[in-house]
């Protein structure tokens, strides 16, 4: 059951490039691109609290998924080195 902590996000997939920019430049403010769970990926903080992780998941063609979680329950461990 969602608590009044958790955050919004899409609800329907974002396709193409310039909806997908903007869609990141609204959520926050990017803080460091490091790995997530052995891939590529993005921490966002708000407040010096982590909101977001994004991690991108790419082929030869470039590209394929943006996992987003804001999640704030499964955010908890997740630091800045």
């Amino acid at each position: 059951m969602p608590t009044s902590r958790t955050r919004s996000s899409v609800r329907k997939p974002l396709f193409g490039p310039d909806r997908i920019a903007q869609f990141l430049i609204g959520i926050s403010t990017m803080e460091e691109v490091t790995t997530i769970n052995g891939g590529a990926g993005a921490v966002f903080l708000q407040d010096d609290k982590a909101t977001t992780t994004v991690t991108v998941r790419a082929n030869n063609q470039g590209v394929s998924t943006l996992c987003f979680v804001r999640n704030p329950d499964k955010l908890t461990g997740v630091t800045l080195a």
